[in-house]
C-alpha cells in the first residue's frame, strides 16, 4: 500500500502539462483538451477559397502560406523564446501584458497563420495551462490594460462571460503616420478538471475566420 501511495504522487508530480499535435488535431494533456488546427494553418487552402475571394473574415494574403506546418503549430517549449522575441508592434505589447499575468513556464502551444512571410499581420494565440489559484485573485483585465497603456491610449476593454469561457477583450489603435493599425488582446480562461486553460489570441489586422474556428473546436 505505501509503495502504491508513493508511486501515485509521482505521477501526479511528474504528469506536465504539454500540448501535442497528431494531423490536425492539437492535444493538451493531461487535462484531455483538443483543437482543430484550421486547414489554412495546416498549409491548404481552406475550400472554396481564392486569393481573390479569401473568404469572410479573412484578408488575401493570409492564403500566403510558406514553409512547415510546425513553424504555425508549436508544441516544444524549447521554440517558445524565439516566437515571443520575434513579436512586434502593436502585438509586442499585448506580449507584454500576458508576461505580467502568466509564467512563460506555463506556457504549452503557440498557434497561429504563417509568421514567417512578411507579407501579411497575422494572429499569434498562446495557450496555457495553469493553477486556477495563480489567477482566481488577479484583476486579470486591469492588469493587461495598465501594461499596454504605457505604449499606447484609447484602449477598450470588454469583459464578458460566453460558453463556460470568461472573455476578457482589449482593443487599441496604434498611429501610424497616414493611418491607424489596430491591436487586439483576447484572454478566453475556462476550466478543465482541475487546471485552468488559457487562450491568448494576439493580433493586427488579420481577418478572425480561422481564428473563430480554432476557438469554436477547443473541447
Amino acid at each position: 500500500m505505501l509503495t502504491f501511495s508513493i508511486a501515485v504522487v509521482i505521477a501526479a508530480v511528474t504528469a506536465a502539462d504539454s500540448a501535442r499535435r497528431v494531423a490536425d488535431t492539437l492535444f493538451i494533456e493531461p487535462i484531455g483538451v483538443r483543437a482543430t488546427v484550421p486547414a489554412l494553418w495546416m498549409g491548404r487552402i481552406p475550400e472554396g477559397a481564392t486569393m481573390n475571394a479569401p473568404g469572410r473574415g479573412r484578408f488575401g494574403c493570409q492564403l500566403n502560406v510558406s514553409g512547415p506546418v510546425s513553424d504555425r503549430v508549436v508544441v516544444d517549449p524549447m521554440k517558445f523564446p524565439a516566437i515571443i522575441q520575434g513579436i512586434y508592434g502593436p502585438v509586442r505589447s499585448a506580449q507584454e501584458a500576458l508576461d505580467s499575468i502568466l509564467p512563460r513556464s506555463a506556457m504549452v502551444a503557440s498557434v497561429g497563420g504563417d509568421r514567417f512571410n512578411g507579407n501579411c499581420v497575422v494572429p499569434h494565440i498562446h495557450l496555457y495551462v495553469t493553477d486556477p489559484a495563480m489567477l482566481a485573485s488577479l484583476p486579470v483585465g486591469s492588469i493587461a490594460q495598465r501594461i499596454i497603456e504605457k505604449q499606447f491610449s484609447g484602449i477598450t476593454r470588454v469583459e464578458s462571460d460566453s460558453a463556460s469561457w470568461h472573455v476578457v477583450n482589449l482593443s487599441w489603435s496604434d498611429r501610424q503616420t497616414d493611418f491607424l493599425k489596430p491591436g487586439t488582446l483576447e484572454i478566453l480562461t475556462r476550466w478543465f478538471r482541475d487546471r485552468l486553460l488559457v487562450v491568448a489570441v494576439m493580433d493586427g489586422w488579420s481577418g478572425r475566420a480561422d481564428t473563430n474556428e480554432f476557438l469554436a473546436s477547443i473541447r
